[in-house]
């Protein structure tokens, strides 16, 4: 294919030959030759062409930038056939020869130059090619129709790594994106290109993956070392303590009276992202009503991350509230204080007091209190508390006073009937009595009746026992209940009234006068609703001793002269009389024993012998102390005769 300078040499040469030759001609002639033997490029082909322009040996018509007219060649090669570039922005440059049917070269002809895909490569006028992007793209040359190409392949070569991210400070625990590009010999970036490798000096102070996140450990300075290929990079990151949240460390919980100050200061400390003190942090201090007053307001905390100041409770009683902040931190820190109210300046008035509701069971509205200054004016957000000492239950609406000074508790009284007390402490409890607010415990329905007094008396039979008998009507909660008829029913004996009705306290009295029979007697109370009714007892004894009767066993003829006498005492409704004392007292003969007490059936016995005379003989028994006396009679040697043999008398 030839040279390209000699080509267009030859091209000239050959448009000038019919011509005799001038002198220009000839000095052109001579250049040509002697440039055929030494250009190399086709920027000296560019420089040839220019100055033959220059000098007008050419005419109008520039073979390198085109041009209408001349003879269609038959043949068009590019010089060089192929041409590689390994970075953006590289030249190659390319040069068109054309050549007629014999092969003789044609010159002077105009050439159009063109890119297969410019974005791979472009081309000028002067067959100068540029590289665009990597790829492959054909360069075509046509001349007059016919046309010359040359295959051109864009690869970009790594020539150095460039590490994009300007960060050069992180926060500890603040993460970051680095990131790092391979360039060509020109600076412009190869992409898609992979396989970088991150690294760093001091994994304690940064830790780098391998996608290039980085994240800052701990306070220190670490290099960040990137490399493809063995091609590499530098940076250097600083790790700083930054403020990344401020709290309230000491101080908290505290009271005091209003408009008095803290007895503790508080402190506040701010710290990094993995809890580092940081020192010089200008911290601002302000209550959120704006009320009180903070000494110093703007604090600088120290090696340790903390700063403290002194806080003075605004005048109106309540939670009151300090905000701690940091410039750049959008969260505060917050500071709760209780003001006290000052006892002389509080008035409570109770609320819904003297209700009243089943024992046990819960009122009806809302108890409460109401807190005012002695302006009138509401006390607000004062905490109350409730308590009682009935056994009840107190459910606060709210701990504190709402915008009207008032707090309710929901009142479930205790078991016990009768008034209840509910007691609302304000504050601590410690300074402020507490107030009372007092309700009643109505007895509910009747449920049981129980013996207050006189179960289980002793009394005389027919007589009125010494105590009535005392029962109480009880509800379930064994509360007295008052109103209640109860019914009396004697098994023996009789009451004054077999309907009584409890009092106010629940109590009912019952006079049961006995029956004539001694022994265990029962008295039956009932109440309507109550299934089991009440039983009360007591035992009758005998009246006083009334009759006497003798009874004379026979003797047997071993003991003639003997007989056994059983005296037999009741009193005057036949119940016999234990513990009475008789006297047996023989007319003739002996009694042994002269002196007995009666059993518990009135018995006492006695051995009489009969005196040593034949013929009647008598035996006398008394119920000593009393008129009560009997006479029995016997016969010696003979059956006894009693006058009577069973009976007795007064007298």
């Amino acid at each position: 294919m030839g040279h390209p300078v000699t080509g267009l040499i030859r091209t000239a040469s050959l448009s000038y030959m019919p011509n005799p030759l001038s002198k220009q001609q000839a000095a052109l002639s001579r250049l040509f030759k002697t440039l055929a033997t030494t250009a190399s490029s086709g920027a000296a082909l560019v420089s040839i062409l220019a100055f033959v322009r220059s000098a007008g040996w050419l005419g109008k018509h520039d073979p390198l930038h085109g041009g209408a007219g001349g003879p269609v060649p038959a043949w068009v090669g590019l010089d060089p056939a192929a041409g590689t570039a390994d970075a953006l922005g590289d030249t190659l440059h390319f040069a068109a020869t054309a050549t007629d049917s014999t092969g003789g070269v044609l010159a002077g002809i105009p050439v159009a130059w063109t890119s297969s895909n410019p974005d791979v490569a472009t081309v000028g006028r002067d067959g100068t090619v540029i590289a665009r992007g990597e790829g492959t793209t054909t360069i075509i040359g046509t001349v007059n129709g016919r046309a010359g190409r040359a295959r051109v392949v864009v690869r970009q070569q790594l020539a150095r790594v460039h590490i994009t991210s300007d960060v050069t400070q992180l926060a500890e625990g603040e993460r970051r994106q680095l990131q790092a590009q391979p360039r060509d010999a020109r600076g412009q970036e190869i992409k898609g290109r992979t396989g970088a490798v991150w690294h760093s000096s001091d994994t304690s102070v940064v830790r780098v993956d391998s996608l290039g996140v980085a994240t800052a450990v701990a306070i220190g300075r670490a290099t960040l070392t990137v490399t493809v290929d063995s091609i590499g990079d530098t940076m250097s990151l600083e790790v700083v303590a930054t403020p990344s949240a401020v709290a309230f460390v000491g101080g908290a919980g505290q009271l005091a009276l209003a408009g008095a100050g803290l007895p503790q200061p508080v402190i506040v400390r701010v710290v990094s992202a993995r809890g580092n003190p940081v020192a010089g942090t200008t911290v601002r201090l302000a209550t959120s009503d704006a009320t009180g007053r903070i000494d110093p307001a703007s604090v600088t905390t120290g090696a340790d991350g903390r700063a403290t100041a002194k806080w003075t409770l605004g005048d109106m009683p309540g939670r009151q509230v300090l905000v701690a902040s940091v410039d750049g931190l959008a969260a505060t820190a917050e500071l709760a204080a209780e003001a006290e109210p000052v006892p002389a300046t509080v008035r409570i008035a109770p609320l819904n007091a003297a209700q009243s509701a089943p024992a046990g069971k819960p009122l009806s509205d809302l108890v409460g209190v109401r807190l005012t200054d002695t302006l009138g004016r509401p006390l607000v957000d004062v905490p109350v508390s409730w308590a009682t000492h009935d056994g009840g239950t107190l459910e606060p609406t709210g701990v504190r006073t709402d915008t009207a000074g008032e707090v309710r508790a929901r009142w479930t009284l205790g078991p016990r009937s009768g008034t209840q007390r509910a007691f609302a402490y304000v504050g601590s409890r410690r300074r402020i009595p507490p107030a009372e607010v007092a309700a009643t415990g109505l007895p509910g329905t009747p449920a049981a009746l129980a013996v207050l007094s006189g179960d289980d008396q002793r009394g005389v039979v027919a007589a009125g026992l010494e105590k009535p008998v005392l029962v109480r009507m009880l509800d379930a909660s064994r509360n007295p209940v008052s109103g209640v008829s109860v019914r009396v029913s004697p098994g023996s004996g009789a009451v004054e009234d077999s309907l009584v009705t409890t009092d106010s306290a629940g109590v009912a009295a019952v006079r049961w006068t006995l029956g004539r029979a001694a022994g265990a007697q029962r008295l039956q109370l009932r109440v309507s609703g109550v299934s089991k009714p009440l039983t009360v007892t007591a035992r009758a004894r005998p009246s006083a001793a009334a009759n006497l009767t003798l009874e004379v066993a026979e003797g047997t003829r071993a003991s003639a002269s003997r007989r056994e006498v059983t005296a037999t005492v009741t009193d005057v409704f036949g119940n016999p009389v234990s513990g009475a004392p008789v006297r047996f007292s023989p007319a003739a003969g002996s009694a042994s024993p002269s002196n007995a007490v009666t059993d518990d059936r009135g018995h006492a016995a006695t051995r009489w012998t009969l005196g040593a005379q034949p013929g009647p003989q008598s035996l006398k028994a008394t119920v000593l102390k009393t008129e009560v006396r009997a006479l029995v009679t016997a016969e010696r040697g003979v059956d006894a005769k009693r006058s009577p043999k069973k009976g007795g008398s007064r007298g």
